[in-house]
């Protein structure tokens, strides 16, 4: 695909941060081996690492089953996550009680929120990118996870303060135009000179083109390795990996 905007167009680059740029299921999936690996270590100090693994698998595997059964009525997630890491650790020494359960995937999460993944390539888009246009940030998720990840990253260098905005700073969430138009406001942007990079098609890109913005949207799922989809008089952009920025942009 040929380059669909230039800096002469475009001032402001807006991303999303979870799914976009931060990959959490390879932070959830790291911590979960690295917390099972300290209860297993006295056991296994050989294989522990193939333990761990197989454990995450069977836990995964279990909970994707337990999710789609038709037989499932209103258990919560958290209850099938319970479920679902008992099932994975019952050919292993440890407890089975349900209360050492919730405390193993209460680590696990908590491991996961202080050790944030990027997905591959993203510092190298972001390096392209930075000289070129203002970057900053539109995101759901709480605004002092969002500052605590991007610094523990290095992103900050990137993303100051004053370019991340989340819903905590307005009553509406994504898709409302009301976060669009406020992050756009505080970076001095028309509509056309900013553009959203976003991985949920109901969040970012139809959000964003309520506020009158251009979007791209990141979806690995995609066939093609890019290509165009038109929205009424617009034309979004579908990418399967975020460095294909760098030819559009």
């Amino acid at each position: 695909m040929k380059r669909l905007f230039t800096p002469e167009r475009k001032r402001v680059i807006f991303f999303d941060m979870n799914q976009t740029l931060l990959d959490p299921d390879s932070a959830y999936n790291e911590s979960f081996i690295e917390v099972l690996q300290e209860y297993t270590d006295r056991w296994f100090s050989v294989e522990r690492d193939g333990i761990a693994r197989q454990a995450l698998a069977k836990f995964h595997s279990e909970y994707k089953s337990r999710a789609g059964s038709k037989k499932r009525t209103s258990a919560s997630r958290l209850q099938l996550r319970q479920s679902s890491l008992a099932a994975a650790l019952k050919p292993l020494p440890l407890p089975q009680e349900p209360s050492f359960i919730q405390s193993l995937l209460q680590r696990i999460d908590a491991r996961a929120q202080q050790s944030p993944k990027l997905f591959p390539g993203v510092l190298d888009t972001l390096e392209y990118l930075a000289p070129r246009y203002r970057l900053a940030i539109i995101s759901n998720g709480r605004r002092e996870k969002q500052e605590r990840h991007l610094t523990a990253l290095g992103l900050d260098k990137f993303f100051p303060p004053e370019h991340l905005f989340t819903s905590q700073q307005k009553d509406k969430r994504k898709p409302h135009a009301a976060i669009f138009v406020h992050a756009m406001q505080a970076m001095k942007v028309t509509p056309k000179q900013a553009l959203m990079v976003g991985n949920s098609w109901p969040n970012d890109v139809i959000g964003a083109l309520r506020a009158g913005m251009d979007a791209i949207w990141l979806n690995p799922g995609h066939k093609d390795k890019s290509s165009l989809r038109k929205i009424g008089s617009k034309k979004v952009a579908v990418i399967r990996k975020l460095e294909q920025l760098t030819v559009l942009l």
